[in-house]
């Protein structure tokens, strides 16, 4: 009698909430390193909107839930209850969305919780914290007040910056390519998920750039926003206006000094590579609003910036000692320790004996 004996790979599936692409980012690049440390895993996906376009663009498999931008929490439930059954994973990583743990209890299935902030333990998403077997923390302790009870279960990890395609040594090489002489003053502005008629930004910009000194070179991404935008800015040689890129780090180590709006994975990522930069905040996400205030040297409110004060801002960042990288955040530090915290969760492969008998 023979046994033959196969493996069977573990299921893991990170159900990603699917507003704009902060959460798509770092899964990323998480699951990256999951892959290494669990080889023959089977990871895959659930989203909807922006964060199954990121993920498939990142060559993922994705179950989409086809819901808008900002879904109710009920449908998130019912869609995401109905995706795990079809999926039948091992484990589930909810990337801040609270639906997909009380769908997941609900089917009996462990479930894990990536989060980089905390809210109030009344708020209603909070209560489905409750069904989760480990709330992974991407980002430092201290910064926001543990949900009660839970301590014992939160694993601080530290940020996720994903992989980056330059170094920062690499800078004077890149300016070669880009065509920026030293003597060109670069300032990179990224748009963000916020579209300039909900977060206006382009006319402070526009009259802080002709207050800068020295020649000059603003270039902006607009991220779906290119038509707004340039009709506000009215491009010219000095002025240019482009589409998101897929290697936009080029873009921000080369730059002297760079805009953003806040966006936490973005400002991480300015950390990283050791590159200037001022947030002007239209105040609509008061979580990245936290963080801009820790990582960056410059924050500014848009609504109270008037652009002397911006144009002095971008000056000061431009002749400072640039930032020095940081090195723990290059090296993926925060993807490596929670791609470890999931890896502990799934069960070993198993070998399951199939039936295949033969007489001899």
């Amino acid at each position: 009698m023979t046994a033959l004996i196969k493996p069977v790979r573990p299921k893991v599936c990170f159900v990603t909430r699917g507003r704009g692409r902060g959460h798509a980012i770092p899964d990323l690049a998480i699951v990256r390193r999951l892959r290494e440390s669990v080889p023959g895993i089977h990871a895959c996906f659930v989203s909807y909107g922006t964060g199954t376009d990121v993920l498939r663009n990142g060559g993922e498999e994705v179950y989409d839930l086809q819901l808008g931008t900002n879904p109710e929490y009920n449908e998130v439930v019912v869609t995401v209850h109905r995706a795990l059954v079809d999926i039948a994973p091992d484990l589930v990583v909810s990337h801040e969305e609270p639906g997909a743990l009380l769908a997941a209890h609900l089917l009996g299935l462990e479930c894990l919780f990536l989060t980089h902030w905390f809210t109030t333990w009344e708020h209603p998403s909070t209560h489905a914290l409750r069904y989760s077997a480990e709330l992974i923390f991407l980002s430092d302790k201290g910064i926001f007040p543990e949900p009660p009870g839970r301590a014992e279960s939160i694993r601080y990890c530290g940020p996720v910056v994903r992989p980056l395609c330059v170094t920062p040594s690499e800078r004077d090489a890149l300016r070669g390519r880009l065509g920026m002489s030293n003597e060109v003053r670069l300032i990179v502005v990224v748009q963000g998920s916020a579209a300039e008629s909900d977060a206006p930004l382009a006319e402070l910009v526009l009259k802080a750039f002709r207050l800068v000194a020295g020649r000059k070179r603003l270039v902006w991404f607009a991220d779906g926003d290119k038509d707004s935008i340039e009709s506000r800015l009215l491009a010219s040689d000095t002025i240019e206006v482009r589409d998101q890129d897929p290697a936009l780090e080029r873009w921000l180590l080369a730059s002297d000094a760079t805009i953003t709006k806040g966006t936490y994975n973005l400002n991480l990522e300015l950390r990283a590579l050791g590159v200037p930069f001022v947030v002007v905040s239209s105040g609509h996400n008061h979580i990245d609003d936290l963080y801009s205030q820790r990582l960056s040297r410059q924050f500014l409110w848009a609504g109270e910036t008037e652009p002397d004060d911006l144009a002095r801002r971008l000056e000061e960042e431009m002749t400072r000692t640039r930032p020095a990288p940081d090195t723990s955040l290059l090296n993926s530090g925060g993807a490596h320790a929670a791609a470890s915290g999931i890896a502990r969760r799934l069960r070993r492969p198993s070998e399951i004996a199939t039936a295949d008998q033969s007489t001899t």
